[in-house]
């Protein structure tokens, strides 16, 4: 091979070379720059998705509590912060801090043994003398790993007030016809054990009971 012509093919492999190269990483950053747009992408999908879920959950009326396997605070919706009156920052908080009670703590250990805790009832002792429906359920992955707890608390102060005004309803009520029924049985087993042939006490007697 000529001394030309070995100059021009390695001139041509220096090209190639150098071409070859300038693809590659041109194909690099293309892929560098793809993966970071398709990561962008579902990043945004799933705050997104989160910020619908919040948003549901914070239109729920019920109070949501959810809490990670070490019991410390995930999320807690808006209905629940204005059941507890809680302030702050609540993520990360431990349960005890954020509910200060003893009986939601029981609810919690019952739901990591059990799975689930259903109409658990609760009394707030609070001026407004509230009452809370607890339900739990144990949050775990595919492969039964325990992920956490999730409480919805219901606020069932009005329905417990209206079954306390129906009791109180029937007591007085009860009591209200107590006296007057005594006098009505009085008459009747007078008038049974005779009085009945006497026609003016009979009379008198069914007047009163009338």
């Amino acid at each position: 091979m000529s001394p030309t012509l070995t100059i021009l093919v390695f001139a041509v492999l220096v090209a190639l070379h150098f071409w070859w190269r300038a693809t590659m990483l041109r194909n690099l950053q293309l892929m560098r720059s793809e993966a970071a747009q398709s990561r962008g992408r579902e990043l945004a999908a799933e705050a997104e998705a989160r910020g619908r879920q919040d948003a549901l959950f914070d239109s729920m009326i019920e109070g949501v509590l959810v809490l990670d396997q070490t019991g410390r605070v995930q999320f807690a919706n808006r209905a629940f912060v204005q059941m507890f009156a809680t302030s702050g920052v609540l993520r990360e908080r431990t349960l005890l801090e954020v509910v200060r009670l003893e009986k939601v703590v029981e609810i919690v250990a019952r739901t990591a043994y059990e799975g689930r805790v259903v109409d658990q009832e609760l009394r707030m002792s609070d001026a407004e003398d509230r009452w809370l429906q607890v339900n739990a359920a144990a949050l775990t992955s595919v492969d039964h790993q325990r992920l956490g707890t999730i409480l919805v608390f219901h606020d069932v102060t009005r329905i417990k007030k209206l079954e306390r005004t129906r009791e109180e309803f029937v007591a007085n009520v009860s009591h209200e016809l107590r006296t007057p029924l005594s006098l009505i049985k009085g008459y009747v087993e007078t008038l049974l054990d005779g009085a009945n042939d006497n026609p003016e006490v009979a009379t008198k007697f069914l007047q009163t009971i009338d």
